[in-house]
């Protein structure tokens, strides 16, 4: 087998190499010159193949996110050419981080593989999932001591095997505000205290006009933000997708004045999720 970095890289290689990008139909599907550049690809688990859906993909700086569909694929679009750090993450899988070079008016397709915890997990001589569930754990303490926001922990996470997140945070969470987003089937976090003095409503999907807009929570994964309502053409994570026993822990937060500091923004106007992943075990 490929390792899964030289397969990336070689995958990167045939797309800059090649003079047109071919379609899913097999024809030429350039981008007429001065629009934006575009991603595109599947991401599958490493190993099996398998396509993965809910895959958090984006484009770090950019403000471009989005989630994997059903057959894993994802698209991604930003304002022109250039290098950037493309990143991939899914609860149950190793995170994946790469750097990409896209080209203005064209779509590059860049396939991505994603390792499965229990397998990447356990180095020689250290054991990764005790450091990464101690230092969760110290930190969502501390915040907990101080009365912040609404915890829901391991237990309460363990006993609902197979809820999704959204309604885990239906019940734990007095005034949530879901939205059911009928063409995705996507269940969204969105603020029930509106926007405030900024106006941060936006469509849950900036390439669907049809798609409902509100003001829409920011989400952390692992520290990681990967939405906000302040990023440009970011699809809002389907939080329906995710087990809640994949987590360590989740944290919610209604808005800016509960919001821990490094977390706090105008992102945070919308309330803030944090979700911390647990390793495999």
């Amino acid at each position: 087998m490929v390792p899964r970095r030289a397969l990336l890289g070689l995958v990167l290689g045939l797309v800059l190499a090649l003079p047109a990008v071919i379609s899913a139909q097999g024809r030429e599907a350039s981008i007429p010159a001065g629009q934006a550049a575009t991603l595109a690809g599947l991401v599958t688990a490493e190993g099996s193949g398998t396509p993965l859906q809910g895959v958090v993909v984006a484009l770090a700086g950019t403000g471009a996110t989005t989630v994997t569909d059903a057959r894993g694929a994802y698209t991604l679009t930003v304002g022109r050419g250039g290098g950037y750090q493309l990143s991939a993450r899914k609860m149950g899988f190793g995170p994946l981080d790469a750097a990409v070079q896209l080209v203005t008016g064209r779509q590059s397709d860049v396939d991505l593989e994603l390792l499965p915890v229990t397998s990447a997990q356990l180095l020689p001589g250290l054991d990764v999932r005790a450091a990464h569930r101690a230092s969760i754990i110290a930190e969502v303490e501390a915040r907990r001591a101080a009365g912040q926001g609404t915890m829901i922990l391991r237990g309460a996470l363990d006993s609902a095997r197979g809820t999704p997140v959204s309604e885990l945070l239906r019940k734990h969470v007095r005034g949530i505000h879901l939205i059911y987003y009928s063409r995705s089937g996507a269940t969204l976090v969105a603020s029930a205290r509106g926007s405030g003095s900024l106006n941060l409503t936006a469509p849950a999907d900036p390439a669907d006009r049809t798609s409902p807009g509100a003001c829409y929570a920011q989400i952390y994964l692992d520290g990681m933000r990967i939405y906000a309502p302040v990023q440009p053409f970011s699809v809002v994570p389907d939080l329906r997708q995710i087990d809640a026993a994949t987590l360590e822990t989740m944290e919610y937060y209604a808005g800016p004045a509960t919001t821990p500091l490094q977390y706090a923004g105008v992102g945070a106007q919308c309330g803030t999720i944090l979700l911390w992943s647990r390793a495999g075990e």
